[in-house]
């Protein structure tokens, strides 16, 4: 068994959390109340997650996600008509979860500490058993289903780079630095991250202290890029 699929067994065997329907009373007559509501959608959206890492994108059914939330099929089509619209709502959740750990923070004033923070966050969530299990899988599945790759790539990677690229645009104004060249740098930077743990993954899971030299490190180098005497370089 590879390290990868190691990870997403770990991931996918982790004790879970009952389903939020089944620890709510019956819905009963009349219209739910927006607690049950969330509990419901809750419920669906992790127990699709553990489904999705345990059979993939193609081998997941609808029938498996109902049975693990303890809801019928008819509840989870009444709120995702198929299997697609249900993987982009586990998406969208994910990421957002994600985010409560986000990148942001008032330190334009102070880039190294700045990038440096962002360095690090970005690799110890890559470490997470969740995001790399998820990760893995959007890669294995991205060949037959571009569109879901296209989605996580474009609700994940470019949202990120868009923080990053917002923290340190207050910058542009302050020394004269076009934006295009700014963004150079920073898709430079996250890719510079992102090889770096992929990589790390081959040979064994990094530890936490190796992350973080790594990314100061790398805020050591991006500093000095996005410099005056960095960003007179041509990048374009």
């Amino acid at each position: 068994m590879t390290d990868s699929q190691k990870t997403i067994a770990r991931a996918s065997k982790t004790p879970r959390r009952e389903p939020a329907m089944a620890r709510t009373t019956s819905l009963g007559r009349g219209r739910p109340s927006v607690e049950q509501v969330k509990a419901l959608e809750r419920a669906i959206l992790d127990s699709a997650l553990q489904v999705f890492l345990e059979e993939g994108f193609a081998g997941a059914a609808m029938e498996g996600v109902a049975a693990r939330a303890n809801v019928t099929k008819v509840t989870v089509y009444a709120r995702y008509p198929n299997k697609e619209k249900l993987f982009l709502a586990v998406i969208d959740d994910r990421i957002a979860a994600w985010a409560v750990n986000g990148y942001r923070r008032d330190l334009r004033h102070d880039l190294p500490t700045m990038l440096t923070h962002f360095a690090t966050t970005f690799l110890r969530q890559s470490l997470t058993d969740d995001v790399h299990a998820f990760s893995t899988m959007i890669l294995a599945e991205a060949r037959r289903f571009p569109d879901l790759a296209r989605r996580y790539y474009e609700q994940g990677y470019l949202l990120v780079l868009e923080q990053l690229r917002e923290m340190i645009g207050a910058l542009a104004e302050e020394q004269d630095r076009d934006d295009a060249s700014i963004r150079i740098v920073c898709e430079a930077f996250l890719s510079q991250l992102s090889g770096w743990i992929q990589l790390q993954m081959l040979g064994g899971r990094p530890t936490m202290a190796e992350c973080t030299t790594f990314a100061k490190r790398t805020a050591s180098l991006f500093t000095v890029a996005l410099s005056p005497m960095g960003m007179a370089l041509d990048l374009q």
